[in-house]
């Protein structure tokens, strides 16, 4: 009877086993799903260079990058200027060339000066890329704080983004605020404007003033806890596309 009772015991003691086990493999899936669903919408933020593009590209779901058009040259370089130290620029084709698995990638591209002299040549050039590359328009965002020449761009199935003028709007003054809203408002609606583009703390406002634009917005601060908060956030928010945060090659790995 003893031993009838051991292995009674015993069984017992393994299915509680095996319960708790399954219990914590269904809880790791369901963080491991997790995960992935939350970083899917975060790309990362000025992958200027070809070492930072090639070291990140498999991590996030896509890069940004700056570019300006050079008339001289008729072609983009990767290049933010505006003051800020960085390395010497290369040309966009260069940059395609050297990142590779340019079918897959996702890129955000900050258009630095673009405008009516040169949105054209511009959009001749980017065709010229993307087919080269074999690039999917559908994957490329264009961004400039100029509405009206976005449209062509738009119009050629590019998707597009009016980055809105840079305001705090916990800081604004209630005139500035209906200042800026009044300006991004005509701007939707004269050129059929469906994605905005801003400072995570202009999240808020984007969202209460233009409910029906999708929203692109970057967090590039160092807090991790905010940085995590804002992820979370464009995961559950439908109407944000893409969470642009901020990473470098670490130093030993350079």
């Amino acid at each position: 009877m003893h031993i009838i009772n051991y292995f009674i015991q015993m069984r017992k003691f393994i299915i509680a086993i095996i319960s708790i086990l399954s219990i914590i493999c269904v809880s790791c899936q369901r963080q491991t799903n997790d995960s992935q669903r939350d970083y899917k919408k975060v790309w990362l933020h000025r992958a200027n260079t070809i070492e930072k593009a090639q070291y990140f590209q498999d991590k996030y779901a896509g890069l940004e990058i700056d570019i300006t058009y050079l008339d001289s040259l008729h072609t983009f370089i990767v290049f933010h200027g505006g003051g800020l130290s960085e390395p010497e620029p290369v040309k966009l084709e260069q940059w395609f060339e050297e990142v590779g698995n340019t079918n897959k990638l996702k890129l955000w591209l900050d258009f630095k000066n673009l405008s009516n002299n040169n949105k054209m040549q511009a959009l001749t050039e980017l065709n010229r890329l993307c087919k080269k590359y074999n690039i999917s328009k559908n994957n490329i965002i264009v961004e400039n704080w100029n509405a009206k020449d976005l449209s062509a761009f738009q119009e050629n199935g590019y998707q597009t983004s009016y980055y809105i003028p840079d305001f705090n709007p916990q800081k604004a003054s209630k005139f500035d605020i209906q200042k800026h809203t009044y300006k991004i408002r005509k701007a939707i609606s004269s050129y059929n404007i469906t994605t905005i583009s801003g400072y995570h703390y202009q999240y808020q406002f984007m969202r209460d003033s233009f409910p029906d634009q999708n929203v692109l917005i970057w967090y590039i601060n160092n807090d991790k806890k905010v940085q995590e908060e804002y992820i979370q956030l464009a995961n559950q928010d439908d109407k944000v596309k893409v969470l642009l945060i901020a990473e470098e090659i670490p130093e030993n790995e350079k």
